[in-house]
């Protein structure tokens, strides 16, 4: 896995009978074992890690719950899907395969085989001082048949799994406690006009966002990675991970947070979705939309990353509520006024809840 990031040592490799390069990393991170794989999920298989290139291409989310049939596309070319995901208290991996090896081996068949696996055990139990409960045993298994120089490729690849051990390990030791704000807007529209209208107006109009009276511009389409926008200011990287419109949902994450952005956090993850309103709205032209962001705060960011999410996803789920209210009034102006729009725009409800286990 990952084996691009030290491109620059295949070009002086010379071509040999290739037997099977097999690597095993082990490291003890400070989290329990689902904890531990929902940190691999966004800090790893989402981000890169510790690669040195771009972002890795997401070409399909996956199950949502457990990441399931995710497809990701490394730079240059080298294509992962994730074949099984087991999650419990005690245990979670996930085991991947390369399904296209790209311009690096020549699309060669690698046979490729790798797992990512957290596990309480002797090995969490063995830090001094530390609650076994809360550390587990990190184990990175990967095994492979290159077509060229296996030596090369096996200090390669040691080099590489070693360095994304290391990464997750020092991410999941910096991280604070999660946080997630729920937002819930009623919205004068069916789930499916609305979930439509959030990806025009929100996504790729901006919401309408203002600093005062000043309105922001538009967010800029990115070329790359798929899905991405830039919003200025402050310069937040964003990206649509799934759209599902069976189910009615948009997920999406920040690919660049940190200081420099005004939104320091080390992990984000948004989720839209929307289902009809409840009868005690009397029109079925209804629904409610849910948004919930997950993130977890930088040291000494809590505050504003609490402030910052707060204010700019009640204002967009505020202003999309007033968009669909002008469209229902804009299309009911030649009726008659016992027809005109009987919801209105109300008060979004929010809510934060935290987990400190960190």
């Amino acid at each position: 896995m990952m084996l691009a990031a030290c491109l620059c040592l295949a070009a002086a490799s010379v071509f040999s009978p290739s037997p099977v390069v097999r690597v095993i990393a082990r490291r003890i991170i400070r989290a329990a074992p689902p904890d531990a794989l929902g940190a691999f999920w966004e800090r790893t298989w989402l981000r890169g890690g510790a690669l040195p290139f771009p972002a890795p291409r997401l070409d399909a989310y996956g199950v949502p719950e457990s990441r399931l049939g995710s497809t990701r596309t490394l730079w240059p070319g080298i294509t992962e899907r994730v074949d099984a995901v087991e999650a419990s208290a005690s245990h979670a991996c996930a085991r991947f395969t390369v399904i296209e090896s790209g311009i690096l081996f020549g699309g060669a068949c690698l046979a490729h085989c790798g797992e990512v696996s957290f596990a309480r055990g002797e090995g969490a139990a063995g830090l001094p001082g530390e609650v076994p409960a809360a550390t587990c045993e990190l184990t990175w298994t990967i095994s492979y048949s290159p077509p060229a120089s296996t030596a090369l490729w096996q200090r390669v690849t040691e080099l590489a799994v070693g360095a994304m051990c290391d990464d997750l390990v020092s991410h999941v030791e910096r991280r604070q406690g999660e946080l997630t704000l729920t937002v819930c807007t009623e919205l004068r529209a069916s789930p499916r006009a609305a979930w439509r209208e959030w990806l025009r107006h929100v996504w790729r109009e901006g919401g309408g966002l203002r600093v005062g009276p000043v309105p922001l511009p538009r967010p800029i389409p990115l070329p790359s990675p798929a899905g991405a926008r830039l919003v200025l200011p402050p310069g937040l990287q964003e990206r649509v991970l799934d759209l599902d419109e069976r189910a009615l949902v948009v997920r999406y994450t920040v690919l660049n947070p940190g200081w420099l952005v005004v939104f320091p956090v080390s992990e984000h993850f948004g989720a839209v979705t929307f289902e009809p309103a409840g009868d005690d709205l009397l029109d079925p032209e209804a629904c409610v939309m849910n948004w919930r962001v997950r993130l977890r705060p930088l040291r000494f960011g809590r505050v504003l990353s609490k402030f910052v999410t707060e204010t700019v996803v009640v204002a967009l789920a505020e202003g999309l509520a007033h968009e669909l209210i002008m469209k229902a009034s804009a299309g009911s102006e030649s009726e008659s006024d016992s027809s005109a729009p009987r919801l209105h725009a109300r008060a979004s409800r929010v809510a934060w809840t935290s987990d400190v286990r960190g």
